[in-house]
């Protein structure tokens, strides 16, 4: 008896996921377009750009980003914030097909939520994207992803599905990805420099304001420009749409503070990333004096131990510390020899802003989001 019972439970479970497998093959048709937003870096304002271009094409445009703040903007252009009772789960991504399905869309443009490689492999075999990004091979999520750049590329890899066309950014780990392509019968393209994108009479002007306005994403509106081509659409409407991107909540930004600047850099995960963001505001403001304010949180060891040897090499004049690990921290600093003023800071009014060029960095949770909403208020 209990026997047949097992053998039944068993054959009903298996058929509920035939029959959800099926469903979902039926929704995904449903989509004309689905592109699938992958990478170290730049993922949400990839997926924010692509938003505004498809946007301004005509398509009915749903896009879905998972990074600082998971939120998703319908067909209707509305932007709802996604809450989670529970940990992240990649079956949010099922949720947001049938959503876009519901809705009409035209195209689906999905930011990867998955770190976990083979949670990577799964999210995209379950979307199914016409179309893969790889923005970027950098050092972050090192205890999931790999201890190295090689390692973190064979990962990012897994995200490439049969029949698709992938784009990556040039590098020495482009055979890599061009042989996964390969294997699943799909395409491989190179991101151009936008540089190298042909530009009709009267239009250079309009991609130099643009890529002034972006100077931190110059990387991102070339793979834009990659998408247009790929796609068809029209390099002008694709141009007036980057402009017109929405916003993460709490991208990059520079704030005046009295005869001081603060820089929000914490949304900024990997140290690659950092450096280049911290070396653009030094040359920008060289005269200030330079502090950096390090925000800090306990699940992010290996993040922390390249931050802190990175910062000992940099030699601010000051660094103010925040977080729960802040006096793990300062200690470390010491033993490695850091010279300078440290500061462990609980509120914004520990931190001295006239005269300074003060750069946010490490991670937005807790105190810096906190600071965020505070100067903004």
């Amino acid at each position: 008896m209990i026997k047949t019972i097992t053998t039944y439970t068993v054959l009903v479970y298996f058929g509920f996921l035939i029959i959800e497998g099926w469903y979902l093959r039926r929704v995904r048709e449903r989509l004309p377009y689905v592109i699938h937003v992958n990478g170290i870096r730049g993922k949400s304002t990839l997926v924010w750009m692509l938003d505004g271009i498809s946007r301004e094409i005509g398509y009915k445009t749903f896009s879905k980003v998972t990074g600082t703040k998971p939120e998703y903007r319908g067909v209707d252009g509305k932007r709802v914030s996604i809450q989670r009772r529970k940990m992240p789960n990649i079956l949010e991504q099922k949720k947001m097909l049938y959503l876009a399905a519901k809705q009409n869309a035209d195209i689906l443009i999905i930011e990867c939520m998955a770190v976990n490689p083979y949670l990577q492999k799964k999210s995209s075999e379950m979307i199914r994207p016409n179309l893969t990004l790889i923005t970027n091979v950098r050092l972050d999520h090192m205890e999931v992803m790999g201890m190295n750049r090689d390692e973190i590329a064979q990962n990012l890899a897994q995200s490439i599905t049969e029949d698709s066309v992938v784009v990556v950014e040039k590098s020495s780990y482009l055979e890599r990805f061009i042989k996964v392509a390969e294997i699943k019968g799909s395409v491989c393209k190179v991101r151009k420099e936008y540089r190298e994108f042909p530009v009709e009479k009267g239009l250079d002007s309009c991609i130099k304001q643009i890529m002034e306005i972006e100077s931190e994403h110059e990387d991102n509106c070339a793979m834009a420009l990659q998408v247009a081509e790929i796609m068809g659409w029209d390099i002008f409407t694709t141009v007036k749409g980057i402009s017109k991107r929405v916003r993460d909540v709490y991208s990059s930004k520079e704030i005046e503070m009295g005869s001081g600047v603060v820089a929000y850099g914490f949304a900024i995960n990997d140290l690659d990333s950092t450096q280049l963001f911290y070396q653009k505001l030094v040359k920008k403001y060289e005269t200030m004096r330079k502090a950096v304010l390090f925000n800090d949180r306990i699940d992010r060891p290996l993040r922390r131990l390249m931050f802190l040897s990175w910062l000992v090499c940099l030699n601010p004049e000051r660094i103010y510390l925040s977080g729960s690990m802040k006096s793990y921290n300062r200690r470390k600093l010491v033993q490695n020899g850091y010279e300078g003023m440290i500061v462990c800071v609980d509120n914004i009014d520990d931190i001295e802003y006239d005269e300074w060029l003060v750069v946010g960095i490490g991670n937005l949770k807790g105190f810096a989001e906190k600071m965020m909403e505070e100067l903004h208020a």
